[in-house]
């Protein structure tokens, strides 16, 4: 038997026609070997088809896909990093708020104390210039000052609270909190 030259003629192959002769191979166990190479075959083929469906398939849905070139690409890169300092802009800004207001009430805290140390040395100045002594020694009793003689009454001075930097570390913590999340 002459096998056909083409492996597609699978159908030709599982009905060869031997020559009989009397010491051959047994014709039942040949036709057995060649239903099995021939069902191989068939597999074989039917596999080959299949893959080339799917790479097909794929190929047209990585056309689909717009590429990424360059351009495409910087864009993407350009939005992201707009965004990234868009964000860090508007953190700084609020810092810079928080620190000028921060700076506005210390400056406010920081006059208040040296008015009230101003007073304190005014007052000490202007009762050691008497000739009667400090106005603690005096006795109220009997003053013949008039109320326009007197010196103005000047404030209290102002109690002293811990100095603040202005800066929220809660606040801080949410602001990037949030630009990590605005990032992912």
């Amino acid at each position: 038997m002459v096998l056909p030259a083409e492996p597609d003629d699978i159908d030709a192959m599982l009905d060869p026609n031997f020559a009989i002769v009397r010491r051959g191979f047994d014709p039942g166990e040949v036709r057995r070997a060649l239903l099995q190479l021939a069902g191989e075959l068939r597999a074989g083929q039917e596999r080959e088809a299949l893959l080339a469906r799917q790479l097909e398939a794929a190929e047209a849905r990585a056309a689909a896909i717009d590429p990424l070139d360059p351009s495409h690409l910087t864009k993407l890169l350009g939005d992201e990093v707009a965004r990234i300092l868009d964000a860090a802009r508007i953190a700084a800004a609020e810092i810079r708020q928080r620190a000028d207001e921060a700076a506005t009430r210390l400056l406010d805290e920081m006059r208040a104390e040296a008015a009230a140390e101003v007073a304190a040395l005014l007052e000490r100045a202007q009762a050691d210039a008497r000739p009667d002594g400090p106005l603690e020694e005096r006795p109220e009793a009997h003053t013949d000052e008039r109320p326009e003689d007197r010196p103005e009454e000047l404030p209290a001075a102002p109690e002293r609270r811990p100095r603040r930097t202005g800066i929220d570390p809660a606040r801080t913590s949410d602001l990037f909190a949030t630009l990590r999340a605005e990032q992912d």
